[in-house]
């Protein structure tokens, strides 16, 4: 990082990029971006995905001193850094929920439908069916299905394990109406 600036020029610089001055928030991304940058690339070890998280690191500044949201006096550094670890962490829980959503496929067992299907109708119906079925499921059912019958998770180990910040009563929710749709369709394809 080049020499931090001082109080009063971020006030300057804040004062010119809330009035539209050309330019202006050039001095800032000059002093600041390479530390920025060196942060980012140490908490993801992908040079595409830091390089990505740096743009909308600086474009979140700007809005936020845009906005009036930034105080220079309260460590502004410090806040720049703060807005790229939190971006830091929001990119590691898209990318882990992704790779789980992608790990979860759908070799599902066939106690599932048991409970809203009828026996004779779940004889005839096969497992490729089944699977056929859940795949049209939206994803948000799908995966709570399969995480809790193929996987055998609770419902609050799949929240901690594949559901981060989504409460076990929505998670709940989620997978009785995939039981009714799942129904619906085993019905429609055995008629």
């Amino acid at each position: 990082m080049s020499t931090p600036l001082t109080i009063p020029e971020l006030n300057v610089i804040i004062a010119d990029i809330k009035s539209d001055k050309r330019n202006a928030f050039a001095r800032i991304e000059k002093t600041y971006s390479a530390s920025i940058l060196s942060f980012i690339v140490q908490k993801i070890n992908n040079g595409k995905d830091a390089e990505d998280i740096f743009q909308e690191t600086l474009i979140k500044i700007w809005v936020a001193i845009k906005q009036g949201e930034c105080d220079p006096s309260k460590g502004f550094y410090t806040w720049c850094i703060t807005i790229a670890h939190n971006l830091c962490i929001d990119h590691k829980r898209r990318t882990h929920t992704k790779k789980q959503s992608k790990k979860l496929l759908v070799p599902i067992d066939t106690q599932i439908m048991r409970i809203s299907v009828a026996p004779d109708v779940f004889n005839r119906f096969t497992i490729i069916h089944l699977q056929k079925c859940i795949n049209k499921l939206p994803s948000k059912l799908k995966d709570i299905v399969v995480v809790r019958f193929y996987y055998g998770y609770s419902y609050q180990q799949a929240q901690y394990l594949f559901f981060g910040g989504v409460p076990i009563s929505t998670l709940k929710t989620r997978y009785f109406k995939a039981m009714k749709y799942l129904g619906g369709m085993i019905k429609k394809a055995s008629l």
